[in-house]
């Protein structure tokens, strides 16, 4: 991998960003998946094509990319979008959904782990079964509140600017318009790829997925 890197800074230093485009896609399989994220997406912001580097930054996050490498372009890539103002969380959940977001997925099993093991050690020591219980429910909490959050939302950046209707048809209302690499929360599917927008909340509708790429674990269901 370290040759292939070698060749992927020569298009940088070259700024030859679709050499490095195509570059990365012909060696993608010999990569580690967040370092092919995380540099595509860097190509593409190089490139101006902001929604979709987003798309990419934010997998290489979800893939627990370098975080101060990544959250660098991310800022700008987010400022250029100009969606800050957007996403700002409003709702306890919205809250809830962004501060889980924040954390790399391998931070829950740790916590888990080490309250398991605080849990064992205390117990042999003091024999307090109450006290063993309730340090097992705080170390199940965070892995069960993301298990929740999960199964129920999904997320998605919005790739090119989209209708937002009050209903899962084009037939209804039009409300609002989902801008160019905005990321948006999705719940409710319906049939022909629509889903409803739970948040940001001033976004709140339904849209159909066909200008827009989910994330995570979804990212292979669009």
């Amino acid at each position: 991998m370290n040759q292939q890197l070698k060749e992927i800074e020569k298009f940088y230093t070259s700024k030859d960003y679709d050499g490095g485009v195509k570059y990365l896609n012909s060696v993608k399989s010999s990569l580690d998946d967040s370092v092919y994220h995380y540099n595509l997406g860097t190509f593409l912001a190089k490139k101006n094509e902001l929604s979709m580097a987003r798309f990419h930054f934010e997998l290489a996050k979800d893939l627990n990319f370098n975080k101060s490498m990544l959250d660098n372009n991310l800022k700008v890539v987010k400022q250029n979008l100009q969606v800050n103002i957007i996403e700002q969380p409003e709702s306890v959940t919205e809250h809830l959904i962004h501060s889980i977001d924040l954390f790399p997925k391998d931070y829950f099993l740790s916590f888990f782990l080490l309250i398991l093991l605080i849990s064992s050690l205390l117990f042999k020591k003091f024999k307090s079964l109450s006290v063993a219980i309730l340090l097992m429910l705080l170390a199940i909490t965070p892995l069960a509140t993301k298990k929740i959050i999960n199964d129920k939302y999904k997320e998605a950046i919005v790739t090119e600017s989209s209708p937002v209707f009050d209903g899962p048809s084009d037939v209804f209302e039009q409300i609002t318009e989902a801008p160019n690499g905005v990321k948006i929360i999705l719940s409710q599917e319906r049939e022909n790829n629509w889903f409803f927008i739970d948040y940001p909340e001033p976004l709140r509708g339904w849209i159909k997925l066909k200008h827009a790429k989910l994330l995570k674990e979804y990212r292979n269901v669009h």
